[in-house]
């Protein structure tokens, strides 16, 4: 930073500060004492966050130019920016930030690019702390807050943020080819999903591409793949059906990162559990770590975005988020500590979260909580523990998530007992929009509505009875190589007119559209129902059931549980006569 000392050291400098001259990215940095062997200099004003040339010249013999480079670092260590005012990262270079809480209040702005003027270059704010750091009432440690303020995050625009494969690749192969071009370049990370069995949560894979050829379709990685991964398609005559059974393929890299300090103190490799992990109901789990292949441990303490502002529906707070990446994120089995989390805040039309990765989170994605209208699109999760896609209490409504891919979602071993179980998409009131969204390779269930007769927690209201909401919007969804069920219906749903909790209401069909669901214990099932229909689902290779309904009550002239269209496969190309199927 400006007036920090620079020692420069080498041979054959002059001997007084007269006699050289340094700068640094052709910002003077001003000698302050020489000799032959070492040139100490101040230096003077200049951008931070990048690497760049230093330059010395001795008068009497000319430039040295070395090759070495210098990095600025901007340093808010001993200052803390004024309450209200405005923190922007100046894309003249990269950016690093590290801090162990940033709270924006009282009207203030943290602003990394614009939406008309995505960050260019590579913006990373690291968050520190530790299971002991003091935690602020409400935020907590390791956390970047908005109470009263704007968050503004905008990387570089990824138009396919993930894609699906052409063709099938092989074990070994390290060139694959995809169904869309992308503007992935190398060095950046993808993960490959798992297109195996119910119990193939490892096989989904990350790799670093090497290189993308011209045609953008066309990727090579840096290692080669250790499972095979499907990208197959067959038409069945007898229904005039297409089944696609294709690996979904995703970017992980942002050249926005969020990210929590991540403690080697608590670095240890585990080992894979020779039992691996099998999600059937009646399975006996030995493995406790190590289920999913070798790991290395971790303190599970990450970094977490707080949305709050003090009252509901105040318009104090706006968070539009597009195209960052979050990693090392979440705080395993603490309620609230969420990678995004929107908390209590009422309507939310003004904010999104859309194109980003979240990756490696310990509790959880996007979590909505007491929170409408929030637009959560084109979003990529991976490796998450508990539900990613979390609509919480049974208040919220008007919620959009669509183009979302949830990938690798995995048990936690404590917190809800819904994050024990976890769901790729979690919906407690019925009246949001769920549409064009994948999920694969989880341990349990990719979608679940579980709606409770009144919303819990803070968000409770006898007067709203979620068990009773009409269905918003559920529509073209995929989901497959999922342990348990791809869409469940659970516990109780009996769709009413206008959400009355009077049992004398009308009911109001909810139809469920066009889900496919491959390759996972159940395609789909419901277990206590009214007026729920399925409605042009395509199920296949399920082991035990394509759809299983337990109980139809409460109906009436005016709504009826109802299937129709539905198309059932249980082998195929993919799953030949003598593989074990129950369904």
């Amino acid at each position: 930073t400006s007036g920090a000392s620079v020692t420069i050291t080498g041979s054959g400098f002059g001997q007084m500060t007269g006699d050289n001259e340094v700068s640094i990215d052709g910002a003077p940095c001003a000698v302050d004492s020489s000799s032959d062997t070492e040139i100490v200099c101040t230096l003077g004003e200049h951008v931070a966050g990048s690497d760049y040339v230093v330059d010395v010249t001795v008068v009497a013999k000319g430039n040295a130019r070395s090759g070495v480079t210098f990095n600025y670092e901007l340093s808010l260590s001993a200052v803390t920016p004024n309450s209200g005012g405005t923190l922007l990262f100046n894309d003249e270079g990269d950016v690093h930030l590290q801090a162990e809480y940033i709270l924006i209040t009282d009207g203030g702005t943290l602003q990394v690019g614009t939406e008309e003027e995505p960050f260019q270059h590579q913006a990373t704010i690291t968050l520190h702390g530790n299971l002991r750091s003091k935690e602020l009432p409400i935020y907590g440690a390791k956390v970047l807050g908005v109470r009263n303020g704007n968050l503004d995050l905008h990387g570089m625009p990824v138009p396919v943020t993930w894609t699906r494969l052409a063709q099938t690749v092989t074990v070994g192969e390290t060139t694959f080819v995809l169904e869309q071009p992308v503007t992935w370049k190398a060095g950046d990370s993808i993960a490959i999903a798992t297109t195996g069995h119910r119990n193939s949560q490892a096989e989904t894979e990350v790799r670093e591409i090497a290189s993308v050829a011209a045609d953008g379709v066309t990727i090579t990685v840096t290692e080669p793949l250790q499972y095979e991964h499907l990208s197959e398609e067959e038409t069945f005559t007898s229904s005039g059906v297409t089944l696609e059974t294709r690996g979904e393929v995703a970017l992980l890299t942002r050249n926005v990162v969020i990210r929590g300090s991540d403690d080697p103190t608590w670095h240890d490799q585990i080992e894979a559990c020779e039992e691996g992990f099998d999600t059937g109901e009646s399975a006996t789990q030995t493995c406790f770590q190590g289920r999913f292949g070798e790991e290395l441990g971790n303190d599970q303490f990450g970094g977490h975005v707080l949305i709050h502002q003090p009252e509901p529906d105040a318009g104090l707070v706006t968070a539009r988020i597009e195209h960052v990446e979050f990693t090392y994120v979440g705080q395993a089995f603490r309620l609230g500590r969420y990678p995004i989390h929107s908390h209590l805040n009422g309507d939310m039309s003004n904010s999104y979260v859309r194109g980003c990765a979240i990756h490696r989170s310990f509790n959880r994605a996007v979590t909505m909580h007491g929170t409408h209208n929030l637009l959560v699109e084109r979003n990529v999760v991976f490796n998450i523990m508990g539900g990613a896609f979390f609509i919480e209490d049974g208040i919220e409504t008007g919620n959009v998530l669509q183009y979302n891919l949830a990938l690798f979602v995995k048990a936690s071993t404590s917190l809800l007992n819904d994050d024990i179980t976890p769901a790729g998409y979690w919906v407690t009131n019925p009246n949001n929009t769920i549409q064009h969204n994948h999920a694969a390779g989880g341990t349990h269930f990719g979608f679940w509505y579980r709606m409770h007769e009144h919303p819990d927690g803070a968000s409770y209201d006898p007067d709203i009875c979620p068990q009773r909401v009409p269905l918003g919007v559920f529509q073209n969804n995929t989901v497959h190589s999922q342990g348990r069920i791809g869409l469940w219906v659970f516990h109780e749903y009996y769709p009413a007119e206008g959400g009355s909790c009077s049992w004398g209401a009308k009911p109001e069909p909810a139809v469920f559209r066009g889900l496919t669901s491959w390759r996972n214990e159940k395609g789909a099932e419901w277990v206590e129902v009214g007026a729920v229909q399925f409605e042009d689902f395509l199920l296949a290779y399920n082991e035990h059931a394509g759809i299983e309904m337990k109980q139809i009550k409460r109906l009436s002239e005016w709504g009826w549980a109802k299937i129709t269209n539905a198309v059932i496969i249980g082998h195929g190309k993919i799953s030949p006569d003598d593989e074990c199927n129950h369904g």
